[in-house]
């Protein structure tokens, strides 16, 4: 009975997992045909991003573990989940602090100064966003307002510390990995706490049958 109970359990949190990520995916494509023409656009599409990251990801783990005749381990599938969990949380937040620390003058790790309009608003908040998505795929609860901690965790010494002295100055991903685990260290995430545990799980989107791709990865240095 209790082999009985474990089974059924982890098949319940399979199906459970992938009705929730279906649905999170619909709402989020209907919102994004309702989008309007600013740059409310601009969220709902990183929002239909991560939804269909988080879809995909849980289609290519049942598809490489059920067989052709229907049968699967449970139990592996929802090991898998968590390793891709793992991964998706390490893309988004390394990606969110990578956007943030290309608006960050390298002389001095503090914003630049606010011109009339500033872009870097939009950075901010889609940055806000990522990392809301990274620790909800970790079930780790969100506090309402990140703002305070993205922009303390982006100008902390040990980050900036990372910065390539002998490559490309330009390349920021080792920072944005330290700043990625200082923010999972502070959420209380610990399987994420390391810098080398972060970057691991990033570099292996190359390797997996689908690597979510970010509109925030990609925002361009102002």
């Amino acid at each position: 009975m209790p082999q009985i109970d474990r089974t059924c359990a982890a098949w319940a949190a399979i199906v459970a997992e992938r009705m929730a990520a279906d649905q999170d995916f619909t709402e989020a494509y209907l919102n994004f045909r309702k989008r309007s023409g600013d740059i409310r656009s601009l969220f709902a599409w990183d929002a239909l991003l991560a939804a269909e990251a988080r879809l995909s990801a849980i289609n290519g783990i049942l598809a490489r573990h059920i067989n052709e005749d229907g049968r699967a381990d449970p139990h592996a599938i929802l090991e898998a989940l968590h390793r891709e969990h793992l991964r998706l949380a390490a893309v988004y937040a390394t990606n969110a602090f990578l956007a943030i620390l290309n608006q960050m003058a390298p002389s001095k790790p503090k914003w630049l100064p606010l011109s009339e309009f500033d872009p870097r608003i939009a950075v901010l908040a889609l940055a806000h966003n990522a990392l809301v998505y990274s620790l909800n795929v970790l079930r780790v609860p969100a506090p309402s307002d990140l703002t305070e901690s993205i922009l303390s965790i982006a100008q902390r010494e040990e980050v900036w510390a990372a910065r390539p002295q002998n490559g490309n100055p330009q390349n920021r991903l080792p920072m944005a990995w330290v700043a990625s685990a200082l923010f999972f260290k502070s959420m209380g995430a610990t399987e994420l706490e390391s810098p080398e545990q972060v970057q691991l799980l990033y570099q292996s989107k190359s390797a997996s049958t689908f690597a979510p791709s970010m509109s925030i990865g990609s925002a361009p240095s102002l």
